[in-house]
Order: C-alpha cells, then structure tokens, then sequence
C-alpha cells in the first residue's frame, strides 16, 4: 500500500486494496469486481435479512437524519 500511495501521490483506497489482494493470491485479472460483487451481494443479503427479521426498514433517527437535539447541524456532510 505505501508503494502505491508513493508512486500516485494518492491515499490508498479500496480500489488499490483489491488489486492487492488479486495480486497476492494470483486470482484472475476480473478477480477484484468479483470480490467486489460478493461483498456487495453479501452486504445487501445482511441488510435484506435484518429488515425481514426486524419487521421492515428500520425508522430514522435524529443521528441518521442529521438532526442532534432537535437542531438542525450545520457544515458540510449533513444531510
């Protein structure tokens, strides 16, 4: 990861990490979108599965709203 961040002048970032791991364990060159796709897919199952179980989707709360103590926060990332 630092020789890659070396030679792009980037952070390392989730990209890089999958090309690392196809790298390493000589996995084809379409390898990293195929871990990409299962992670994802594993992901949506979790999701899928915790709202069956829980009844549906799960209700906002004033964090996942950006809203703390009924005030509206302010700066960048709030929603």
């Amino acid at each position: 990861m630092e020789a890659g961040e070396r030679a792009t002048g980037l952070k390392p970032s989730f990209d890089l990490a999958l090309a690392l791991i196809v790298r390493r364990f000589n996995l084809p060159r379409d390898g990293a979108f195929d871990l990409f796709a299962i992670g994802r897919s594993a992901g949506l199952l979790a999701h899928a599965l915790d709202q069956f179980a829980g009844g549906g989707a799960h209700p906002r709360t004033p964090a996942l709203c950006g809203r703390r103590a009924g005030r509206a926060l302010t700066g960048a990332g709030t929603i």
